[in-house]
């Protein structure tokens, strides 16, 4: 299996470099409380997940799950209006769905 590069932009706003990378473990108390405020269920499992993260803030997250009939579900959630953070995680996510698809 390919080993993933994090996908990095510098932020406009905050001259930081923005990281999009896959969860760990480590990352999950993190995800937790990102999705809460969503109001979406806690994730207990951090596989399949890539996070968008500036230094040790965590901006997003996203995943893409395969539906029956050969589909595919994407879910991005994003901190504020920072656009080019879910361009970031939608990118990471199409470019890895492709190189399962081959």
């Amino acid at each position: 299996m390919r080993q993933w590069k994090p996908y990095t932009m510098t932020s406009r706003i905050t001259g930081k470099v923005v990281q999009v990378r896959h969860a760990l473990e480590a990352d999950v108390p993190r995800m937790k409380e990102l999705l809460g405020r969503f109001g979406r269920e806690p994730a207990v499992r951090y596989e399949g997940y890539v996070i968008a993260e500036e230094e040790d803030r965590l901006l997003g997250l996203g995943r893409m799950e395969d539906t029956p009939g050969g589909g595919a579900r994407m879910e991005v959630l994003v901190e504020k209006k920072q656009g080019f953070v879910s361009e970031l995680i939608v990118k990471h996510l199409v470019e890895e769905g492709r190189e399962k698809a081959c």
